[in-house]
């Protein structure tokens, strides 16, 4: 059985049956940016919150400071960004554009993925709102402060 647990500049696994911990995706040093890779060759900054598909295939990372969300391939070790341009997003915008450098979020906390894989929920705590990413490249405000309703709006083509 294993147990992934994040501190704010690397995923490590938990062996349970033998209690081996061992960095599998960034490490130590916090350089300050996202950097996709493959296992310790990805960096990460300050990342607070994960979810673990449920096939088991994807970890999903909330990256608070360089504003991104993650996805690692828990079989190759392979990590990509998924959504977030590294960019303060202070005024809640979504805009529509092409690739991963147009979703916007300001200090995404966690995320919780669906569990059909399709959509991957974020906690955009600072623009105090829930927007749902599509593995398929997608995003929408799924509430907003005040309980005002927000038209769903595509960010990537």
């Amino acid at each position: 059985t294993k147990l992934y647990v994040l501190d704010l500049t690397a995923v490590r696994l938990i062996d349970l049956s033998t209690v081996d911990v061992k960095t599998i995706a960034g490490g130590c040093e916090n350089s300050g940016e996202n950097k996709d890779g493959v296992g310790t060759e990805a960096q990460f900054d300050r990342m607070l919150g994960m979810s673990l598909s449920s096939d088991d295939s994807t970890l999903y990372i909330a990256g608070s400071r360089n504003q991104a969300i993650r996805q690692m391939d828990t079989a190759t070790l392979a990590v990509t960004t998924l959504a977030g341009s590294g960019a303060v997003n202070s005024d809640n915008a979504i805009q529509e554009g092409t690739g991963t450098m147009v979703a916007m979020f300001n200090m995404p906390y966690t995320v919780s993925v669906s569990p059909d894989g399709q959509y991957v929920y974020v906690a955009d705590s600072l623009n105090q709102n829930i927007k749902r990413v599509t593995t398929g490249r997608t995003c929408e405000p799924q509430s907003t402060p005040n309980s005002q309703k927000a038209p769903p709006l595509p960010i990537y083509a």
